[in-house]
């Protein structure tokens, strides 16, 4: 074997090192490769991490709204029903306590119209309105209620302050404006 040189040796040397950089750059390119992969995965797992929180306080924010909306519709449905209750009853007394007043002239009338329109029949009336009867083909029945009821045949008229507010009912509620729909959330 030939005895080597001192260049020989420095060359093999720098030819190691030159190997050992070109090995370093390539293990530093694949750590870069590597590291720049993991941290766009790493990006991406937060950005879907991020939607899926963002989407789900987005549902329970939803969820959390409608409950709320819900319960604010339910107090005020039941108070808007109260006050219908209340103002309803309200004006039916104070309507029943008009009519009362002048129930003697409006049962005078209803007595007038039904002789007109029907020639027999009975009437069934407070004692106070008998004498507004003045056709002997009509038979008078005394009543202790505050009415007056004409019957003949299959045919039934109850004339009384309740019924009068019952069939003015849908039309006072008409007037008084307050209609459901208005009070929805």
């Amino acid at each position: 074997m030939p005895v080597s040189s001192v260049s020989n040796f420095e060359h093999f040397a720098q030819k190691v090192r030159h190997d050992i950089a070109l090995r370093v750059k390539e293990m530093e390119e694949e750590s870069h490769a590597y590291r720049s992969v993991k941290e766009r995965e790493t990006d991406l797992q937060i950005e879907r991490w991020l939607e899926n929180a963002r989407e789900a306080w987005e549902r329970e924010y939803r969820a959390q709204e409608h409950r709320g909306l819900q319960a604010i519709r339910e107090s005020v449905n039941k108070k808007w029903s109260a006050f219908r209750e209340e103002q309803t009853s309200l004006l039916k007394e104070r309507l029943a306590e008009a009519l009362e007043k002048v129930f003697p002239l409006l049962a005078e009338c209803f007595i007038l119209r039904i002789s007109e329109q029907y020639r027999s029949g009975t009437f069934m009336l407070p004692a106070r309105f008998a004498s507004l009867v003045k056709e002997a083909s009509f038979e008078v029945k005394i009543s202790e209620k505050n009415e007056v009821v004409f019957m003949r045949g299959n045919l039934y008229i109850e004339y009384s302050v309740e019924r009068i507010i019952e069939e003015l009912e849908e039309a006072l509620l008409e007037r008084m404006h307050m209609e459901e729909t208005v009070w929805q959330a």
